[in-house]
């Protein structure tokens, strides 16, 4: 009489291990969108906080590119620049921006002014 071998064959430990790649594989994918999804909303929060500076800097006097302010770290706001304003005592408290991303691997664009944000660009 045999003994009965307890264990895997090689077959079964092979189909096993093709499994969990095909697995980390697909969650590997989610993770890169998750990624950038969570960048483009960093890009968002962000220029949202421009126009909320820039409105308050319009109040009091013109905006300069140093006035809204953008944070240091992690920003994905590469480059805002002023096109139209008339801030100040005499102005009407109206201007235009226009912010766009970096870090994104699709283009995004955003054009800030005191009534809203409108996003444009694949990325966005």
């Amino acid at each position: 009489m045999r003994k009965a071998v307890k264990g895997f064959t090689l077959i079964e430990l092979l189909i096993v291990i093709a499994i969990i790649g095909i697995l980390a594989s697909v969650v590997l994918v989610s993770l890169s969108s998750a990624r950038e999804k969570a960048k483009v909303a960093s890009f968002k929060a962000q220029v949202h906080s421009i126009q909320t500076g820039a409105v308050l800097q319009c109040d009091s006097a013109d905006i300069t590119t140093s006035s809204p302010g953008v944070p240091a770290s992690n920003s994905y706001v590469n480059t805002y620049t002023i096109t139209n304003q008339y801030c100040g005592a005499t102005g009407s408290g109206n201007f235009i921006l226009t912010a766009t991303a970096s870090g994104l691997s699709q283009s995004c664009t955003a054009s800030i002014s005191a009534t809203g944000v409108v996003f444009t660009g694949s990325g966005c």
